[in-house]
């Protein structure tokens, strides 16, 4: 199960995502200067139960596989970033 610690740290470290502070965290993943795509994170250090986790990788246009691997280091930022991209221009 991941975290929402890692999940946080994940996004702020490959992507350089700044989140914004509220009920929840909130940021965008740019790409050159365009925000490509938003992740709401909780706040705390808590296993994210796996309809959130869907939810997350359904609001990336992701799959939760996809998710999973990005934030235990198997899968790079911008390889993230070419995964959005390719799933946008494919629908």
């Amino acid at each position: 199960m991941i975290t929402t610690t890692d999940t946080r740290r994940a996004f702020e470290n490959k992507n350089e995502v700044q989140f914004r502070s509220g009920k929840e965290l909130n940021g965008w993943i740019l790409h050159e200067g365009k925000g490509i795509a938003r992740i709401t994170v909780s706040k705390g250090n808590k296993d994210i139960p796996m309809g959130t986790h869907c939810s997350m990788a359904r609001s990336l246009g992701i799959t939760t596989s996809q998710l999973t691997k990005y934030v235990q280091c198997k899968i790079k930022g911008s390889e993230l970033i070419e995964i959005i991209l390719n799933n946008k221009r494919k629908s």
